[in-house]
């Protein structure tokens, strides 16, 4: 607290997320939030979150985004929080691969693969994994 972005939920109103499905990409939040707030399930990271820019040689936003994205629709198909975590992971191994496989050819891969790598380490499920949200 005290910096410039103030957090939409914190320990101090997390009853707002009682008995809810709460995704959040946002750093380190797992930590505190995410054991502490009384969700049903919890999908977060216990990391710094990495994003990324698009640059010439590739969209690397489109990219991060394909893969934080997989949470939601998987949710959204019926399917558990186990499978949307799932999902998010099986997407950015397959982006780390395609990264690391593009490591002489693309000047700025090599920080994306680590990033890559660092929110795949990072991420966690907590709480009902079986949960569903229809």
């Amino acid at each position: 607290m005290g910096g410039l972005i103030w957090p939409l939920v914190d320990l101090l109103n997390a009853g707002l997320l009682s008995d809810k499905v709460c995704y959040a990409i946002a750093c380190r939040t797992g930590l505190q939030l995410g054991r502490g707030a009384p969700t049903r399930s919890y999908l977060g990271w216990n990391v710094d979150v990495y994003v990324s820019l698009p640059a010439p040689e590739r969209n690397y936003t489109g990219d991060f985004l394909d893969a934080f994205i997989q949470v939601p629709f998987v949710l959204a198909e019926g399917k558990t929080v186990r499978e949307a975590g799932q999902a998010y992971l099986d997407r950015s191994v397959e982006i780390k691969r395609l990264y690391d496989a593009n490591l002489d050819r693309w000047p700025n891969v090599d920080f994306y693969s680590m990033a890559v790598e660092n929110n795949i380490k990072g991420f966690e499920v907590l709480g009902d994994a079986e949960a569903r949200i229809s």
